[in-house]
């Protein structure tokens, strides 16, 4: 069973993320916080990680994201960023700082979401597979 680690401050898109994804099959674990996010990482070992970007805490989900990159074990973990943030210069900042994806909030095409999480799962446990 595919792990994924949701880091998101909102309770209700945590909530809702978690319930549309263990009726998919994962495994999941939740996070508030950056600085959670990071500890739960390492903890939990996920496939996949969703991280927020605009987290309330000390670090925003970039430098989460940054912390986790310069971790070896992470080099092939698919972090995708969540956020409502959807200007052309938040896009490019989210891959200069290490996400592999970029998704908007909210979520309005749940099927496709959820089609798109299987491929990068795949895609993820691939990539690992091979180093």
């Amino acid at each position: 069973m595919a792990k994924i680690l949701i880091v998101e401050d909102h309770p209700d898109t945590r909530e809702l993320l978690r319930l549309m994804l263990e009726m998919e099959g994962y495994e999941i674990a939740e996070a508030k916080s950056g600085e959670e996010g990071v500890r739960k990482a390492f903890e939990f070992e996920p496939d996949l990680i969703l991280m927020d970007i605009s987290l309330a805490g000390e670090i925003s989900g970039w430098e989460a994201t940054q912390r986790l990159r310069s971790a070896p074990q992470f080099d092939n973990t698919i972090i995708v960023a969540l956020t409502a943030h959807a200007m052309k210069d938040d896009r490019e900042t989210t891959f200069a700082y290490g996400c592999d994806e970029y998704w908007t909030k909210p979520i309005l095409d749940f099927p496709e979401f959820q089609r798109a999480i299987a491929e990068m799962v795949a895609r993820g446990r691939l990539q690992k597979a091979k180093s």
